[in-house]
């Protein structure tokens, strides 16, 4: 029976050769394959494992929108489950790549820093502050080269001075990073929402006042026995991780409330200002209305004043004009002598009769020595001559001329007392609208002045 299968087996290789070979050689190749993708996995793994190992990838990577300070790394590492560890910044910021702008994530860099070591490719490390490492293949269309300026600038509403104190970086090397294993380099909340690239620049480059990043090395997950990529590694990082964000949400609760009483300090101080504002504000208010009643009392004085100086200036017109007319009448009254004079000439004959004898030709020889010297007088010129050069003469011509001179004087008195007085009466009312002018002056000139002050 088992000669009659084997004859029958061996008849239909022969038949059939072709297929054989190749059904075996399917057959072959399949279980090459499936030994070599069995083992490419481990291989992979450990390949992986050796690089990370290498450049010291950090198990745990926290980060914090409040920040940390400078002991929160510090308390972390003193728990036993963290061997290595640091603090660092981290910010994402725009940068040109020739048709627009890109999203690059910018991370601190120390010589000192025990994890998350670069891998250069080009060039080398920042050695002091406005050099930085780029990435080695960046995406979206950017490229970086060794001695390029990049210059960063935030989004809109901020400033790149609140992120860095540089401005503009010289790319002095390119590196890969053991964060970035992959095509992706992480989300954004700026930009298209996808970071590009990355560039680590000197930590005191940063001008941030506290901590983006902490990194940790779990002691437990490098201990050998330990699998990479196990069950058991992934437990343990777990289980380190949850204790990590447990320490550092107190470290940042006690922060917050920190932050809160600050906030709170200065709350409470601005509302002290506040409340100092508002009461300035409403003694303002009321210093304002004071004055506003004070201008408008001032205003309304000033009216007033104007009023009277208008009254004032009125009554000074009329004086002046007062004034014309008296000064009108003053030269009538002065006309008036001459005419009074003229007057006695003219009845010169009339006082030559009603004269006595003796008298007439006594002003006859006084009249004839005028006339000699060229000189025209009048009848009371002729008497008082008389009666200076001979006192002696008879009472009653002497009375007689001194009555004649006596009558005309008197018309003369009468009317210049009466222009004086008329004058004199005048300019004290002239003086007195001059005073009152000056005092409306005055009164308007400081309403003007508080006016002013107002």
């Amino acid at each position: 029976m088992k000669n009659m299968l084997l004859q029958n087996t061996l008849r239909s290789v022969k038949k059939a050769l072709g297929r054989f070979i190749a059904i075996a050689a399917i057959i072959a190749l399949s279980c090459a394959f499936y030994s070599g993708v069995k083992a490419a996995c481990p291989d992979m793994k450990k390949s992986a494992w050796d690089y990370y190992d290498k450049q010291a990838l950090a198990d745990i990577w926290l980060k914090s929108t409040l920040g940390f300070d400078d002991g929160d790394c510090e308390r972390l590492l003193e728990n036993d489950e963290f061997t290595e560890g640091y603090a660092g910044y981290s910010a994402d910021l725009f940068v040109d790549n020739g048709n627009g702008s890109s999203v690059v994530r910018i991370m601190s860099y120390s010589e000192n820093q025990p994890l998350n070591k670069l891998y250069l490719t080009e060039g080398r490390l920042p050695e002091k502050p406005g050099e930085c490492v780029a990435d080695s293949a960046p995406r979206d269309k950017l490229s970086f080269k060794l001695g390029d300026k990049l210059t960063f600038h935030a989004d809109a509403g901020e400033e790149t001075e609140d992120y860095l104190s540089e401005s503009e970086f010289t790319v002095v090397g390119l590196a890969q990073s053991p964060l970035y294993v992959n095509f992706e380099r992480g989300a954004s909340t700026i930009g298209t929402g996808s970071v590009s690239a990355f560039v680590y620049v000197p930590e005191e480059d940063f001008a941030l006042d506290t901590y983006t990043d902490i990194y940790l090395s779990v002691g437990k997950a490098h201990e050998s026995g330990i699998a990479p990529f196990s069950d058991e590694y992934e437990k343990i990082v777990a289980d380190a991780e949850y204790l990590a964000e447990t320490l550092s949400d107190s470290y940042l609760s006690r922060r917050e409330e920190d932050i809160r009483a600050e906030a709170d300090e200065e709350l409470f101080e601005a509302r002290e200002k506040l409340a100092d504002g508002e009461q300035k504000l409403a003694d303002g208010k009321a210093e304002y209305n004071d004055g506003l009643k004070s201008y408008n009392d001032a205003r309304e004085e000033l009216k007033t004043k104007r009023d009277e100086l208008d009254d004032a200036m009125k009554d000074y017109n009329d004086g002046l004009a007062q004034l014309d007319e008296n000064q009108s009448k003053l030269q009538e009254l002065a006309d008036t002598c001459p005419r009074i004079d003229n007057i006695l000439k003219s009845h010169k004959d009339l006082y030559m009769k009603v004269l006595p004898d003796e008298l007439l030709n006594v002003l006859k020889d006084i009249q004839r020595i005028y006339d000699d010297n060229g000189v025209e007088a009048s009848i009371s010129d002729l008497l008082a001559v008389y009666i200076i050069t001979d006192p002696e003469r008879d009472p009653h011509s002497k009375a007689a001329a001194e009555a004649a001179i006596t009558g005309a004087n008197e018309q003369v008195k009468a009317a210049s007392a009466a222009a004086l007085a008329e004058i004199d009466k005048q300019r004290k009312l002239l003086e007195e609208t001059g005073k009152q002018f000056e005092e409306a002056e005055a009164a308007i000139a400081d309403g003007e002045q508080r006016a002013c002050r107002r």
